[in-house]
């Protein structure tokens, strides 16, 4: 026959001739010819009848829990317990869809879930002493420690055809131990008291099941890091009292020889936990990705931003009318309207301030957008999205409410 036309040879037809040929359903006599490709002998010598996927193994496991308790004395009660526990991978993260199989085929850096993620396991130990003082009032001081492995997070795994993408694997683990103090105080008077105070450390080599993500989609290698750091939810300290001062029937001081104060009470709620880690990063830029972010300035999760302290307030009185009780109350929560950080940014430590537009990028795109507009309503605009109101917590709340008993 005659050619009727002729066009330059492209990479997709030089890919399409290699791997037609080391296709085992080809069956090519020259095959071998191509070895020197990585990976080729193994794609033409596969089993062309063989299924693409493989069944999860059945899963089976022991997990022994132990408790006892040992009186010493009458007041003083020795505790220990041993136990460990099994926790199934996210569904999100076994099942994905047809769609998602055939991207991996031919487009690198896509996502993929993992059908063959194992539980994770927890091994826990814990050993106490509860002291009773009298009839009111006991302490219990309990040391813990947890090891959890086989946590779920992200990796880059490459395919035959040197393609990559994103997956999950059992490839973390973590150790948080602490020692955890809790005095009760029954009422005592007027006054019931309950404090519970925690020191803790969570270390480990990820936080959660998308940690990752950011180091092995831009690390060289795809790697990601498996150092040991503190883990995001590492609260070193937590400390919560809870004291109520109430007055019963005919109780309280008199006025006059009333008793103006008896069914009424005041519960304070006073609560401390220390702040949490995060990594600090050169820059942090609101409008694009969280993997487009600056480079790492320290350690994994080396700096911590500010506690939270906050005290609640609850007064209510009792009116009875028989068997119906009225109870109207007011609850004042962050008495001391306390400015509390729950969130900073990770370029600054703070906040409000993300530090962006202090950067040559930023003020290059202020100038820019000042040059259209005539304005710097851009560079107020992202100031406003810098004050993040869910990087704080709650201001002071007053709320005034009424229950009914019957």
């Amino acid at each position: 026959g005659e050619i009727s036309a002729v066009r330059p040879v492209t990479a997709q037809d030089v890919v399409y001739g290699v791997t037609r040929t080391l296709d085992p359903n080809t069956a090519s006599n020259y095959a071998y010819v191509l070895y020197a490709i990585a990976g080729a002998e193994e794609l033409n010598s596969a089993d062309p009848g063989a299924e693409d996927f493989e069944e999860m193994p059945d899963e089976s496991y022991l997990s022994p829990r132990l408790g006892f308790a040992f009186p010493v004395t009458v007041n003083t009660v020795l505790h220990a317990q041993y136990g460990i526990f099994r926790q199934t991978p996210r569904l999100l993260d076994l099942y994905y869809s047809w769609i998602n199989l055939e991207d991996i085929e031919t487009i690198s850096g896509q996502g993929q879930r993992n059908g063959h993620l194992k539980s994770e396991e927890t091994t826990q130990y814990e050993f106490g002493l509860k002291q009773q003082f009298g009839n009111r009032a006991s302490l219990d001081i309990t040391a813990y420690h947890k090891n959890t492995k086989g946590l779920t997070n992200q990796t880059t795994i490459i395919t035959q055809e040197g393609n990559n993408y994103i997956t999950w694997t059992n490839s973390d683990f973590g150790t948080i131990k602490g020692l955890a103090f809790s005095f009760n105080l029954r009422r005592l008077g007027p006054v019931s008291a309950k404090i519970d105070y925690t020191l803790s450390l969570s270390e480990g080599t990820g936080s959660s099941q998308s940690s990752a993500f950011t180091a092995t989609f831009r690390n060289p290698g795809n790697v990601t890091p498996s150092a040991i750091a503190p883990l995001d939810f590492d609260q070193r300290h937590t400390f919560t009292a809870s004291v109520d001062i109430r007055a019963g029937e005919n109780e309280g001081p008199a006025v006059f020889g009333a008793k103006l104060l008896q069914n009424t009470g005041a519960n304070f709620l006073i609560t401390y936990n220390s702040g949490r880690p995060y990594t600090p990063v050169a820059s942090w830029n609101l409008l694009t990705d969280v993997t487009q972010q600056g480079n790492l300035t320290q350690y994994v999760n080396s700096a911590y931003a500010p506690g939270v302290f906050r005290i609640d307030l609850k007064i209510d009185r009792t009116f009875d009318f028989g068997r119906f009780s009225i109870v109207p109350y007011l609850w004042i929560q962050n008495l001391l309207n306390r400015e509390n950080f729950v969130t900073v940014w990770r370029s600054t430590g703070e906040p409000d301030n993300t530090a962006y537009l202090e950067t040559a990028e930023g003020k290059d795109a202020r100038e820019r957008d000042q040059a259209i507009r005539g304005n710097d309503d851009w560079a107020r605009d992202y100031m406003a999205l810098e004050r993040d109101p869910t990087n704080y917590g709650i201001p002071r709340l007053v709320r005034f409410g009424l229950r009914m008993k019957f």
